[in-house]
């Protein structure tokens, strides 16, 4: 198998098949004995293993993560719509301060922030922080 990542595997990760002299060359004899087996080569295994995990650690874990200013109700409304649409979202539950959550946020790779104060609510959107590039975005919503 090779990788179609960055093709470094070269060799197969298992082989087997039929090995009927096997058993009467080691006991000394010509005797044949059916017999089949099969082995697996663990470098190759650990290498495409290694391999994966640094394709799955570039795929991002959490599409939005959501931070509510006292507005717990409506963010989880938010968070809830955006699931339906098959975003992976990370809701915010232990009420940090905004520049912890941020920070949070930009420690575990997330691009995509999404703050939601009273004045959101209050006037029907809600600000999408791009962490990577710092752009902001108002996306309107129905919040009542």
């Amino acid at each position: 198998m090779t990788s179609s990542y960055d093709q470094s595997i070269k060799s197969s990760i298992g082989s087997g098949g039929r090995y009927d002299s096997a058993i009467g060359g080691l006991i000394g004899t010509n005797e044949n004995f059916s017999t089949v087996g099969i082995s697996f080569g663990l470098d190759v295994i650990y290498t495409a293993m290694s391999t994966f995990d640094k394709v799955l650690k570039e795929i991002p874990s959490v599409d939005y993560y959501i931070i509510p200013l006292g507005t717990q109700k409506e963010a989880l409304v938010v968070a809830n719509d955006l699931r339906k649409k098959g975003y992976k979202v990370e809701f915010e539950m232990s009420n940090k301060k905004i520049g912890k959550a941020l920070e949070k946020a930009n420690k575990e790779g997330v691009r995509n922030v999404i703050i939601i104060g009273e004045d959101e609510v209050k006037n029907n959107h809600f600000k999408i922080k791009d962490m990577f590039s710092g752009d902001e975005k108002i996306e309107s919503y129905q919040f009542r």
